[in-house]
């Protein structure tokens, strides 16, 4: 279906937590008689131009299709400048030069006791990329991370982690997650989600129902979304939930498991499969990993964070109990793309592609809002 023009009634625009250019009485007068609504809440990597024109391209299917009203949830928040730095960074010969210094010691079998460890090559030293960088430091957090996932990606991760402009990186998430908090913390300045789930709790009467469909970092949104509903909205009121490779961590996820199983009442994940992920080189051509595969070896503070997203963290002993304890949960709600298995394909191959219109992963999206495919029921265990 052709792109819609972008009603106003179907876009909430914050900027840094805070609303913006929105006109919540237009909002909920459209809503007014509306029974059924999709909460689209994108990813960290759209800005808010390109989240319009995003929505704009799934507007229509979301009527036509999924029977609902959507409202579009569109947030600032910087990472995609970061990203496009970032992909310099790696171009950078000083920082390729790097990566391949670490990779042929490690590949000669490199025993991070080796006195080189406490030496780096004169080059290094000049640059100001690596200012004030422990190389012995590097080499010994690669040593311990050895096994855990792709040699390449544990180097790389741990190159950026080395370099100024990785670190911007890292503090970029960390602030893009902040960003995300102030809209439903109390007292935070503007709290553009508390302000529109005030609303929402004005709205909401018995038999009506509201799905959020969150992609990548908008899962983080979802979760801070349910708990602030939590506080305002009526004792029986409930979403359902669409994750599409979800960037939230199992942690984070467990830690709201008592207001998740209050507020939750269906849930459905799209995410890609692991030998998919590891080999897509989403970010550019010297780095062998999704972008989940990136926030989870270098952005979170631990290395190797379990991401609910991320098929390798549903699998495998030695996981963390937060993991095990979220397993079944997702065990019978996840399709791992790419898929052809009806009734939900879902043709996604990378992480970017999972809300693109047009493809199979929203088909089976609007299957779930329209009732043609029922949602798994969400259940916690224990």
């Amino acid at each position: 279906m052709d792109p819609m023009p972008i009603d106003p009634c179907h876009l909430v625009q914050l900027v840094d937590g805070a609303l913006v250019d929105t006109d919540l009485d237009k909002v909920f007068a459209a809503m007014a008689d509306k029974d059924r609504v999709v909460v689209h809440i994108h990813g960290g990597l759209i800005h808010g131009e390109v989240a319009e024109a995003s929505a704009a391209t799934l507007l229509g299917d979301y009527v036509a299709k999924g029977q609902v009203f959507p409202v579009f949830w569109v947030w600032n928040s910087g990472f995609l400048q970061m990203q496009q730095e970032l992909k310099g960074v790696l171009e950078m010969p000083v920082v390729r030069k790097a990566i391949g210094w670490l990779l042929r010691l490690f590949d000669k079998g490199f025993a991070v006791e080796h006195a080189v460890a406490a030496k780096s090559s004169p080059w290094i030293h000049k640059d100001a990329t690596f200012a004030d960088v422990s190389w012995k430091h590097t080499i010994q957090r690669i040593a311990a991370r050895r096994g855990e996932r792709d040699l390449r990606m544990i180097v790389t991760e741990e190159v950026l982690r080395a370099s100024a402009p990785g670190r911007r990186l890292i503090d970029t998430w960390r602030g893009m997650k902040a960003v995300i908090q102030r809209a439903f913390e109390p007292g935070a300045a503007g709290a553009g989600g508390l302000v529109f789930l005030e609303r929402l709790r004005q709205w909401w009467t018995a038999g009506r129902r509201v799905t959020l469909v969150c992609h990548s970092a908008g899962a983080i949104g979802a979760l801070w979304w349910l708990a602030a509903a939590d506080a305002v909205l009526p004792a029986g009121a409930q979403f359902d939930l669409v994750f599409l490779a979800p960037a939230c961590t199992f942690a984070d996820f467990h830690a709201r498991r008592d207001v998740l199983r209050r507020r939750v009442r269906s849930l459905q994940m799209f995410a890609l499969r692991d030998e998919r992920e590891r080999a897509v080189y989403e970010i550019n051509k010297i780095y062998p990993g999704s972008i989940l595969y990136l926030v989870s070896g270098l952005l979170e503070p631990t290395a190797d964070t379990p991401l609910v997203g991320m098929q390798r963290h549903h699998v495998g002993d030695g996981a963390e109990p937060a993991v095990v304890a979220l397993r079944p949960t997702f065990a019978g709600a996840s399709v791992w793309t790419p898929s052809s298995t009806e009734p939900l394909p879902s043709d996604a191959e990378t992480h970017v592609q999972f809300d693109d219109a047009g493809r199979s992963t929203m088909t089976s999206v609007y299957k779930l809002l329209a009732g043609a495919v029922a949602a798994p029921p969400f259940v916690l265990p224990g």
